[in-house]
């Protein structure tokens, strides 16, 4: 990929009717202009098809570019410089003759805004000074787009002048030249062992000469020519092994050079949960009757980001909205405050799935020896939620122990987690 070297990385991001390849014209020169919003949100309006010619709506917004040059200074090649990149809105484009002509011989880079300004620049220099040494494109050709398109001087009138200031040391050799990868230092102990085995070949074959010229020397040069063929077989080996060591770190730094701008995005990724997973507490001890099975009220939350879970009497988790299917694990503990219970009596939690069948998910019976608390009820549950349904998952305790006219819960939790 063209400017590779320079921190150049491919995105593919354009649908095939905002570009047009091959170009019919030779590349004479680069205009740059200014995106009003978000990269990410320029590439996402890339990814959408243009509508058919009689619904074309006149927009200023731009078709596609060339490169983006982000906030944080990547370099993004949005559409290949062998093809055309409309630089205004459909219409323009098309009825437009002086932006047509620039459409057809002209590369288009977009600048992203509200960054690191600096690194920007440094990024813009390095491209302009790459793609004007690779297509031979003089400082006079290089513009902004309020240059050529009075009716939109809003933004990007100039070139930042410390984008210029760098694009003209690299044009000069003084500054901006890619850095080379750093060489391993096995390679240079490699160097010399092919040295030396040049050095080798070198004597046998004086040797060889030297035997040629007596009689018969036909088995002492069969014999040497064996150790030459070895060692010429040894000598391609540590080549292909040298080859392989420097490619294999120049991918290195083409990886960390990666990972680096990733790494610029790395923050407001960190705090994303999964979609539809949530979290909820006891807070309060609750009394419950014997005989009726009631449901839980799991009243604190600790996070639900998607707000999939109504508190209350009737506690439900919507885990089923209509959609795609989905899969739930429901898992969590009830604990019950200690009493009088009847030897025999049981106390259990029943899961209520979204569409299916009640489950006993835990229970409990007293045994001879009596209640022995704490009483803890754990439950894990995998509830497949089909599609085109519209569903609660709760979770119901019942008690058949009668000794007492209520039984109470001041502990518990329940975690809701798609997989």
């Amino acid at each position: 990929m063209i400017c590779s070297e320079y921190g150049v990385r491919e995105s593919q991001c354009v649908v095939r009717n905002r570009y047009a390849c091959p170009r019919n014209a030779p590349i004479q020169g680069i205009i740059v202009s200014c995106l009003i919003e978000r990269a990410d949100d320029y590439y996402n309006y890339l990814r959408t098809q243009l509508p058919r010619r009689g619904q074309m709506v006149f927009t200023t917004r731009q078709r596609s570019v060339h490169y983006v040059v982000t906030n944080q200074g990547a370099i993004d090649q949005i559409v290949s410089p062998e093809c055309v990149a409309y630089g205004r809105d459909p219409t323009t484009a098309i009825t437009h003759d002086s932006l047509r002509s620039f459409n057809e011989g002209w590369l288009y880079v977009a600048l992203e805004g509200q960054g690191d300004a600096n690194a920007q620049a440094r990024a813009l220099g390095r491209l302009l000074c790459c793609l004007a040494r690779t297509f031979n494109i003089p400082l006079s050709n290089i513009l902004t787009l309020a240059a050529i398109d009075t009716r939109y001087p809003l933004v990007c009138e100039t070139l930042p002048s410390e984008a210029l200031s760098l694009m003209q040391r690299c044009l000069n050799g003084e500054e901006g030249e890619p850095i080379p990868s750093p060489e391993p230092s096995c390679c240079a102990s490699l160097r010399n062992d092919i040295a030396l085995l040049l050095d080798r070949i070198n004597n046998l074959e004086d040797r060889i000469e030297q035997l040629e010229a007596r009689s018969d020397p036909m088995p002492l040069i069969n014999a040497l020519q064996a150790q030459i063929n070895a060692l010429q077989s040894q000598l391609g080996a540590l080549e292909t092994q040298q080859n392989s060591i420097q490619n294999w770190v120049t991918t290195i730094a083409t990886r960390l050079a990666r990972l680096e701008a990733c790494y610029s995005k790395l923050p407001e990724c960190m705090e994303q949960r999964p979609c539809g997973d949530a979290h909820y507490v006891i807070g309060a001890c609750k009394q419950y009757v014997p005989n009726v099975p009631q449901v839980v009220d799991f009243e604190t939350r600790v996070y639900d980001p998607d707000n999939i879970v109504t508190t209350g009497p009737a506690w439900c988790a919507q885990i089923g909205d209509g959609g795609v299917a989905r899969t739930y694990r429901v898992q969590g503990s009830v604990t019950i405050e200690p009493q009088r219970w009847c030897v025999g009596k049981y106390v259990q939690l029943i899961l209520e799935p979204c569409n299916a069948p009640p489950i006993v998910v835990a229970s409990y019976v007293v045994p001879s020896g009596g209640f022995a608390p704490p009483v803890v009820l754990t439950f894990d549950q995998i509830v497949p939620v089909p599609a085109g349904v519209n569903c609660c998952a709760r979770v119901r305790i019942e008690s058949n122990d009668v000794t007492n006219p209520f039984f109470r819960v001041c502990q518990g939790e329940i975690r809701l987690t798609r997989v």
